[in-house]
């Protein structure tokens, strides 16, 4: 047995060894904190009103009524705000970045656009109040065929709906055609989907010394508040997130929201706490969507099923507007570029396009690209091992990127660091009764059960840095993210990060990073829910399967300076060289 064993041959560090999760007691015993939890004294409540149409002129907003109605506080409608409207800045010369108005005016552009904010004493007030608000709508026809929309008439001030639009061609594809065994062809089309978490959007915003606190169930909280400054024309420390539990956030709560900083502005213009928890049907409306894509594809191959060639071109439907700070860009720059997937691949043609239509924003969810690309590249190698007569394992096994060609950069640009994937497809097979699956088929049709198999390989972008971003246009997303610690004089350790735990098990992950940094145990290392308040600069956020890579270097740089700053006074308490010393037992 390794000095770093246990007895039962597991990891006697903090780092791999079998644990509970250390943020699962609050929320089975119920004590957890979601937004909907934080109800400051003399809260007010707010509701938004939604426009039942996609696409209208706004004749008018008539708020008296509401403004009569019991309990009702206020209520504002966009020329009551003044404020400048959610624009992400995207530097891509291919894309027009569609401005958003926290409050439509003058235009609606999506069913569930919210038009006004009323304000009273309870939620419930707030609602009967909000159905009391009167709208004149001149309605224009609705843009909602993606193939058509370019040619439709604008619904933004810009000369098209096509607001994206980039090629890419890599190698001989047309020669690769043209010495083809096989070519097929094939139009994909994935639907709009929604995340629908368990916890629905909220936030509460209350009056805070010379600015305003916000307490938001989101996966971004120095983005918000970033934003939130900027808009609302306050200094960025006058402007403090902090996150909550969050009750599953899938990439929908990776973005800041209008109604997040209307809330900001309403707790200022009323000197109260005023809050705001979405019910499911607003979820639906406006929260933002994903997916929503056609994908034309036409593939080339060889007698023996290689892949030769493929010629792309990928229709976006991005809704309405970009989202704040990603833009309009996820799924049209992602899918494209994954499409090639874990093949090996070299003469690639795509066109990528991204058009508004009068639906609800699109954003990030659960891959972003990854599912429509990993969809399209496995139904092409399905297709092209039906064409050729070849198994479907075997057509997959000849395409693979070999294992000693890795570190790959595929045609896209995309960098493989590692894998086996023939390897990885073997124990699949193995595990599944592959050979023996046709007879179990077989059986199973004689005893009037049906039995099918179907194989998917895909590769997955993750950890993603600022330089990703920055090359994609993407200049809102700083991504870095940052972790701060604090030692108690007991010796035990507080660790914020910019990363908030949205279910993945980060407060786990950084309490184990944390105590093996610094030597001590798990159970002295507390991680506190992230608040912008912790300390200064900026994060990212919680999103791409990036907290582990870019929070444990934090951890793990702080961490050092901690152990610097340790030693450094012991050793001038004990008069003798800080090179003699070390940490050990916590």
């Amino acid at each position: 047995m390794s000095a770093t064993e246990t007895s039962e041959g597991m990891p006697a560090g903090p780092i791999g060894r079998r644990m509970l999760r250390v943020e699962d007691r609050e929320l089975l015993t119920g004590t957890a904190q979601f937004v909907d939890d934080v109800t400051p004294a003399g809260a007010l409540h707010a509701r938004f009103v939604r426009s039942p149409v996609a696409h209208a002129r706004m004749a008018a907003v008539d708020l008296d009524a509401a403004r009569a109605a019991p309990g009702v506080v206020a209520a504002f409608a966009a020329p009551d705000l003044g404020l400048p409207p959610l624009r992400a800045p995207i530097e891509n010369p291919a894309a027009f970045s569609p401005p958003r108005p926290l409050l439509a005016d003058r235009a609606v552009r999506f069913a569930g656009e919210a038009i006004a904010v009323v304000v009273a004493d309870s939620p419930y007030l707030a609602e009967d109040a909000a159905a009391l608000v009167g709208a004149q709508f001149d309605e224009l026809p609705a843009v909602v065929d993606p193939e058509r929309a370019a040619e439709a008439p604008p619904i933004h001030d810009h000369d098209s709906n096509l607001i994206y639009d980039f090629s890419v061609d890599a190698g001989e594809v047309d020669a690769a055609f043209a010495g083809a065994a096989v070519v097929i062809e094939k139009r994909f089309r994935n639907p709009r989907y929604s995340a629908t978490p368990i916890e629905a959007r909220g936030a509460v915003a209350a009056p805070d010394r010379d600015g305003v606190r916000l307490w938001s169930s989101t996966q971004v909280p120095h983005v918000l508040a970033d934003v939130t400054a900027e808009l609302l024309g306050l200094p960025l420390e006058s402007v403090r997130v902090s996150t909550t539990d969050v009750g599953g956030g899938f990439g929908q709560k990776a973005h800041a929201y209008p109604e997040e900083i209307v809330l900001a502005w309403l707790a200022l213009r009323l000197g109260r706490p005023v809050k705001w928890v979405e019910d499911r049907s607003e979820n639906l409306l406006a929260s933002s969507h994903a997916r929503d894509q056609v994908v034309s594809v036409r593939a080339a191959a060889a007698d023996d099923g290689r892949l030769l060639a493929l010629d792309v071109d990928v229709l976006c439907d991005v809704g309405a507007y970009g989202v704040y700070p990603h833009g309009h860009l996820l799924e049209s720059l992602g899918t494209p570029a994954m499409i090639p997937g874990p093949y090996a691949l070299r003469n690639y043609r795509a066109r990528s396009r991204a058009v508004s239509t009068n639906k609800c924003p699109e954003g990030a969810y659960r891959g972003v690209g990854l599912p429509v690309s990993a969809f399209v590249h496995e139904r092409v190698m399905d297709m092209l091992a039906r064409e050729l007569g070849i198994d479907p394992a075997e057509i997959r096994r000849r395409n693979f990127v070999a294992p000693d060609a890795m570190p790959y950069t595929s045609v896209t640009n995309q960098h493989y660091d590692s894998g086996d994937y023939g390897q990885a497809l073997e124990r699949a097979l193995e595990a599944i009764g592959y050979d023996g699956f046709a007879e179990e088929q077989a059986r199973a049709r004689r005893e009037g059960r049906r039995l099918g198999l179907g194989l998917s390989s895909y590769v997955e972008y993750s950890g993603m840095g600022s330089a990703t971003f920055h090359a994609r246009g993407m200049v809102a997303i700083a991504g870095n993210d940052r972790a701060w610690l604090k030692l108690g004089a007991d010796g035990a350790v507080t660790v914020w990060t910019s990363l908030p735990s949205i279910g993945q098990g980060v407060a786990t992950t950084f309490a184990q990073m944390t105590a093996a940094a610094l030597g001590t145990s798990v159970e002295r290392v507390t991680v506190a829910r992230s608040d912008t308040e912790a300390g200064p600069g900026g994060g990212t956020g919680v999103f791409a399967s990036r907290s582990a890579v870019v929070g444990g270097g934090a951890i793990e740089i702080a961490a050092h300076e901690l152990r610097q700053r340790l030693l450094a006074d012991a050793a001038d308490r004990l008069e003798v060289s800080a090179a003699d010393l070390e940490l050990t037992d916590g």
